[in-house]
């Protein structure tokens, strides 16, 4: 069986399908997002596709106040990562919550129909514990007097009860001189 075509149908086809491999796009994707303490690093995955030809990008830290540029550059027509490690520099050891954003634009396009996409991951920067945030943390036996969270003083003695004796420092800390009893 023979099917006869129309030429107008064959330039239709032709157009739709060449409109379709013409198509481009690209896709962005974030890794997870992530909750650190203050002093420390994260580490985050830019992953971009850029579908057809090549495309720049930009990774960006957002929020208290700062927007830095953490990396830019460009990638070729297959997918690849762009790792990037957050530090306290570029946070400046700020506590607080920031957006890491990830945003690609396609380079080689008609400058009619390029393609962009954007990803954000989150990052919580939690801060660091000291003497008198409340909590008997990492290093320190005691906490201000009068604090609820002092496992080895008194709340409002100036000797260190429990298992540490001695006399607390200006702080309300058991000193270098408290031992265990």
């Amino acid at each position: 069986m023979r099917i006869k075509l129309n030429k107008n149908i064959l330039i239709l086809v032709t157009v739709i399908l060449l409109s379709v491999s013409l198509v481009a796009a690209v896709y962005v994707f974030m890794s997870a997002d992530k909750t650190i303490t203050n002093g420390q690093s994260a580490s985050f995955t830019c992953t971009i596709d850029p579908m057809l030809g090549s495309t720049s990008y930009d990774i960006r830290l957002i929020g208290n106040g700062i927007n830095k540029l953490l990396k830019s550059g460009t990638g070729s027509s297959s997918v690849f990562n762009v790792p990037i490690t957050v530090t306290p520099a570029n946070y400046n050891n700020q506590a607080g919550d920031y957006i890491v954003q990830c945003h690609a634009k396609e380079t080689s396009c008609d400058p009619c129909c390029c393609d962009e996409d954007t990803q954000t991951a989150n990052l919580k920067v939690k801060p660091a514990p000291y003497c008198g945030d409340g909590s008997v943390g990492t290093g320190e036996t005691c906490e201000l007097p009068n604090t609820n969270n002092n496992n080895y003083c008194s709340q409002s003695a100036s000797q260190c009860s429990g298992t540490k004796l001695g006399t607390r420092d200006a702080f309300g800390n058991c000193n270098n001189v408290c031992g265990c009893t």
